[in-house]
């Protein structure tokens, strides 16, 4: 008797994960990207070291849509990240660090809760070369003071329309979360996009209030050329980036402009980049960025990338990046470099060359 109940367990349970099946997907994916990476001065001295994530960031990922019916889908995703270097948590240790939300999609656009990418990320990110991964993490403004690379905000809820006539916008608001209060720690992002062929427009506007202010947390004290933060700062943020592919050559542009209340510091960025597809296997990027500090620093980047694909889920990489600085950080000294996820140098210059493995699935 019990086997017979046993078969009719597994025959109900394989029923209701058809049935299941029918009406929802759920997909694990991830990537892991790790290589030895040479630095020239790392507190004043060079070192070699083997870092995890400069052309992606390591990552563990799952996402799901179940059809509700009448053009309306329940969706989610849950992002890890790690470093494959030592095996550990990511970020600060948050597990869930890269993205955990759940929303609803339909015809009149998806809304989403939960920690997820930021509005400035989604549309004007992709006009940055390391977004576009044509160079590497290593081009990454400096210290993604004006979030076209951050780390996704938490306790967010996020609208993204649908896509009409090339037209797509998206709105966010970060709660602040704190009694007696509605704007401490809270935050608001609008964007949008327009694609037309090969031609992609984008642009965004930030504002963000307290700790959800980027202006450094990449950065030491004697590289961060913005000012600290606190609870009490007001931070202000508006970009504006295109770009259009050709035949066998890709270019991408970005501006943006941002100011910090308490550091009393008002930063520009210019950026440009250039992709060339020598071979379907093989490809060469470049990028350049400079961001002039008003009356306080001046920061220029220059990079460049070959990557070359082994197989449609794995490629092989030789990125180098190299960053010169000039005037005074937030403590009054001497500024130095920094480029993104690097110690800090000893000097106003750090010249970075890293190859790396990189493999998704």
């Amino acid at each position: 008797m019990t086997k017979v109940l046993n078969r009719w367990t597994l025959l109900a349970a394989i029923g209701l994960s058809a049935t299941a099946s029918a009406q929802s997907s759920v997909t694990i994916y991830g990537i892991i990207d790790a290589g030895t990476t040479y630095v020239s001065n790392a507190g004043g001295k060079s070192k070699v070291v083997l870092t995890s994530g400069i052309l992606q960031q390591s990552r563990l990922g799952f996402k799901g849509t179940e059809d509700l019916g009448g053009g309306l889908s329940a969706v989610f995703t849950l992002e890890n990240a790690f470093n494959v270097d030592d095996g550990s948590i990511a970020n600060d240790g948050t597990f869930f660090s890269r993205q955990s939300w759940v929303g609803l999609k339909g015809a009149s656009g998806a809304i989403m809760l939960g920690r997820q990418p930021t509005v400035t990320s989604d549309t004007i990110g992709r006009y940055t070369s390391a977004m576009l991964l044509f160079t590497s993490y290593l081009t990454t403004h400096p210290g993604d003071y004006d979030q076209t690379l951050t780390l996704p905000v938490q306790n967010s809820i996020k609208y993204v329309s649908p896509v009409i006539s090339g037209f797509s916008g998206e709105a966010q608001y970060v709660f602040g979360e704190v009694a007696g209060t509605a704007s401490k720690n809270a935050q608001f992002n609008v964007g949008g996009n327009y694609v037309n062929g090969n031609l992609s427009i984008g642009a965004s506007y930030l504002r963000a209030n307290g700790f959800n202010i980027g202006s450094g947390g990449l950065l030491s004290a004697a590289a961060n050329p913005f000012g600290a933060t606190s609870a009490n700062d007001m931070f202000k943020s508006f970009g504006i980036g295109a770009s259009y592919q050709f035949s066998s050559n890709f270019v991408n542009a970005l501006v943006t402009q941002s100011k910090f209340d308490q550091g009393q510091s008002l930063a520009r960025t210019y950026e440009i980049g250039f992709r060339h597809d020598i071979s379907p296997r093989l490809i060469f990027g470049a990028d350049y960025n400079y961001t002039d500090v008003f009356h306080k620093a001046r920061l220029s980047i220059v990079g460049a990338m070959l990557d070359y694909k082994l197989s449609k889920r794995t490629d092989i990489y030789l990125a180098t990046a190299y960053e010169r600085v000039s005037g005074k950080n937030q403590n009054g000294g001497d500024l130095v470099a920094q480029l993104n996820g690097m110690t800090a140098s000893g000097s106003s210059n750090q010249l970075v060359t890293h190859l790396g493995l990189r493999h998704s699935f």
